[in-house]
């Protein structure tokens, strides 16, 4: 059987060179091979995914995919449905089931805007490769019940209704084979993203845990259950990361980075001990209540340059709106820690929470100015589906006409607050603006820019990073 995992197909011409490798289907495709073996050929395409409907329909056919899973978010709904009615075109008779955080976030619903054969919520390791062994063993177009209705986090039609599984999680993440590596080359991603942030190319991301053990309000991820790795098996990865692939430099992307202190620091000794002498950043976030002194030297010891906080809101009132679980003081505080630490914190912000006020925007962009960052991102609220906010909203009312297409968090039509949806637009604008060009952040871009003249990988992405934001893109970071 030949299978196909994929995000959905970007717009021709969108110029979007931010690619990466996907752990999600990378880990996916590691639990298919090691249940099912020799019985499938197990193709990826995560990568130049701007093809004409065409170039792609000539890459299934010459494929021959019995199955095409595709993970996608709330943002690019209207593209997994494009993709989808290309699979129809070109491949009438393969099996098409979707997966990822839309999937996950609004399991009820889903089938009836997105025409797929089924889908997943949560994890699916456990699942998905289930269900394909028994689409192996019926080799039939449909499904009884019996076959589908034990097969976790399966979402199915059964006549008009929807039924959705219950989903079940990996309790043990070293009983999970590292990602299929060898399908997502880290050397076939020259412009990722997080290479903004990074020294080195190649680089590839990794975790060390899953889930979230807070609740806020706006997020999806604190509805799964947290669970760690040991640390002897995320530093077997790195290993071959390093060995195999070429990698350059580490990024850790867990949804909350460092929560058990003893485990940050265990693993950043583990990590010294292990001679790889390799960078790493923590852009995944870090809890700010979990910030230690004592943490920060071995993350900076083993070689971590930068971290980046969930800081949200300058406002007390929001912050306890949204469950943040932390107040503007123990922020600051820990702050002033990492850069006596010598490693770099940058700050997440998001303006236009339901219920703000224009005075709580401002307190938020005079916080972030006052405490020592080096670097911040401001975005915009938009309503996920599957958080606390959005189902709030969705009593209200308030998203009657909510279009998944424009939850852009950058540009959102976000109308929930005080804030006219354009005044919230140019508030986040100024925001990023009046944070990084006062001096103090000049002079360290000018300092970080100087240090790319040694390194021609990353002074080229760099010139063709500001090239697309500025002149392709046509909008502002």
């Amino acid at each position: 059987m030949n299978i196909l995992l994929m995000l959905p197909l970007r717009p021709k011409g969108s110029k979007n060179i931010f690619y990466g490798p996907d752990l999600g289907l990378g880990y996916l495709a590691s639990a298919l091979r090691k249940n099912l073996g020799a019985e499938i050929n197990i193709s990826m395409f995560i990568n130049r995914l701007d093809l004409t409907d065409d170039e792609f329909g000539t890459y299934l056919v010459k494929g021959r995919f019995d199955v095409v899973a595709i993970k996608f978010f709330s943002t690019n709904v209207s593209s997994a449905a494009r993709t989808i009615s290309q699979v129809r075109k070109f491949l009438p008779e393969a099996k098409i089931v979707i997966g990822g955080p839309q999937p996950t976030g609004d399991p009820f619903e889903i089938l009836n805007y997105i025409s797929a054969d089924y889908a997943f919520r949560e994890e699916s390791e456990l699942g998905f490769p289930i269900f394909i062994e028994r689409l192996i063993a019926h080799k039939t177009n449909e499904f009884g019940e019996d076959v589908l209705r034990d097969v976790p986090g399966l979402i199915w039609r059964k006549g008009e209704s929807i039924i959705c599984n219950p989903p079940k999680v990996v309790e043990d993440l070293d009983s999970l084979v590292m990602p299929a590596w060898d399908l997502m080359d880290p050397r076939d991603f020259p412009f990722q993203r997080d290479y903004t942030f990074a020294m080195n190319y190649p680089m590839a991301p990794f975790i060390t845990s899953r889930g979230c053990p807070f609740k806020c309000t706006f997020c999806s991820v604190g509805a799964i259950k947290f669970r760690e790795r040991s640390i002897a098996n995320v530093i077997e990865e790195l290993k071959v990361l390093h060995e195999k692939f070429g990698v350059r430099e580490f990024n850790m992307i867990d949804n909350c980075c460092g929560y058990r202190v003893e485990y940050m620091i265990n693993f950043c000794k583990a990590l010294i001990d292990s001679g790889l002498n390799v960078p790493w950043n923590g852009s995944g976030g870090t809890k700010v209540t979990s910030i230690t002194s004592e943490m920060l030297y071995w993350m900076k010891k083993s070689g971590c340059n930068k971290i980046w906080v969930g800081i949200e809101s300058g406002s007390p009132r929001i912050l306890k709106k949204i469950k943040k679980g932390i107040t503007l003081e123990q922020v600051e505080e820990k702050v002033i820690l990492a850069n006596k630490a010598k490693v770099d914190v940058n700050g997440f912000f998001m303006l236009g929470i339901p219920g703000e006020m224009r005075e709580d925007v401002r307190k938020t962009m005079d916080f972030s100015k006052r405490i020592n960052l080096q670097g911040a991102i401001f975005n915009i609220f938009v309503p996920v589906p599957g958080t606390e906010l959005y189902e709030e909203l969705k009593r209200e009312g308030k998203l009657e006409n909510l279009n998944f297409d424009e939850l852009d968090q950058k540009y959102y039509k976000n109308n929930f607050t005080e804030c006219t949806p354009e005044e919230l637009v140019r508030l986040r604008v100024k925001a990023y603006w009046s944070f990084h060009l006062r001096p103090k952040i000049i002079f360290g871009r000018m300092r970080f820019l100087a240090g790319l003249l040694v390194n021609p990988e990353k002074l080229y992405f760099w010139i063709k990073y500001v090239m697309w934001n500025f002149f392709l893109n046509g909008r502002l970071w």
